[in-house]
């Protein structure tokens, strides 16, 4: 009898020590909850408020390069000697040449603008094809980027013929579409950039 009833204080003890730690895993759990929680609410909060400050600055800073085109390389050997010896000296007056070599890029223009814009038009690309864009043309129009990936261009038929004239006019043509394109002006969150 008495090993019964050892039996049964045992198997309450035990059944009391599974209440007890479940208890202190989840007060330790709802502990973290309450006390990382807002830590993170706090974060997301200035987060967002940072990201809308950066877009404002953001949609400033193109509103000050309104219709500004530019024509964005890399430092890739298979080219760079081809862009900067037959193409840049010949790219019409109004196209800037941006130099792109990530962090290291020597430009006038703010690196995080030039950045995130260049990050909005790798959007339009699969992951796979990421570093199969440039060189790249883009334009500035009403608070919007426009893009063109010139890689095929480039690669297949102005390298392969060393016809820069060709790759020229490729340049130009698809800049005067946009030129001619009737564009509206972005919205924003939260309403409108303001006309001029």
């Amino acid at each position: 009898m008495t090993s019964l009833l050892q039996k049964a204080l045992l198997c309450i003890f035990t059944i009391y020590l599974v209440i007890i730690a479940t208890v202190g895993i989840f007060s330790i759990y709802i502990l973290l909850i309450l006390i990382v929680f807002p830590i993170g609410f706090v974060f997301d909060i200035y987060m967002k408020r940072k990201h809308k400050k950066f877009m404002e600055e953001y949609n400033v800073f193109l509103e000050t390069i309104e219709d500004q085109e530019f024509f964005c390389y890399t430092p890739k050997k298979s080219s760079l000697a081809f862009i900067e010896k037959q193409i840049l000296p010949h790219l019409s007056s109004g196209v800037a040449p941006l130099f792109w070599q990530g962090k290291h890029s020597r430009n006038r223009w703010p690196h995080k603008f030039l950045s995130n814009m260049l990050r909005e038009e790798g959007k339009k690309y699969p992951t796979s094809e990421q570093g199969k864009r440039y060189p790249l043309i883009l334009k500035v129009k009403k608070g919007r980027v426009f893009g063109y990936s010139l890689h095929q261009e480039l690669y297949k038929e102005a390298l392969a013929k060393q016809n820069h004239e060709l790759f020229l006019k490729i340049i130009e043509e698809k800049l005067e579409e946009w030129r001619k394109a009737k564009v509206y002006r972005r919205k924003v969150r939260g309403g409108r950039i303001k006309a001029r």
